[in-house]
């Protein structure tokens, strides 16, 4: 799996690619995250895009993320998930507790 961030207007946008699994994987991202939260910019937008597959690792990373930038006092928007992605997350229902729009303008524009 590979992460990569890139400004857009106030947004960190991280970039996801591979399987989001329980072990490295979700550790690189949460060190991601962790690692932005200890900057300026507390707005994120984490493109699901590029995600295969998430595990239950993975769906505890996207909750714990979304959970962290609240507490940071920032927002965290995910977008482009997949509809395998798509369906796992609202199986576990994470799809109602998460700011999850269909694509990065939308992510970007919402107020």
């Amino acid at each position: 799996m590979a992460v990569s961030v890139r400004d857009v207007k106030n947004f960190k946008v991280v970039k996801v690619q591979g399987s989001l699994i329980t072990g490295e994987p979700v550790n690189a991202l949460r060190t991601c995250i962790h690692e932005l939260l200890s900057g300026e910019t507390k707005e994120f937008a984490i493109d699901l895009g590029g995600v295969d597959y998430l595990d239950s690792g993975g769906v505890g990373a996207i909750a714990a993320i979304s959970f962290s930038a609240r507490e940071a006092g920032g927002t965290c928007r995910f977008f482009g998930a997949s509809p395998g992605v798509m369906d796992i997350l609202k199986k576990v229902n994470l799809h109602r507790a998460i700011q999850l729009f269909p694509d990065e303008s939308a992510a970007l524009s919402k107020s």
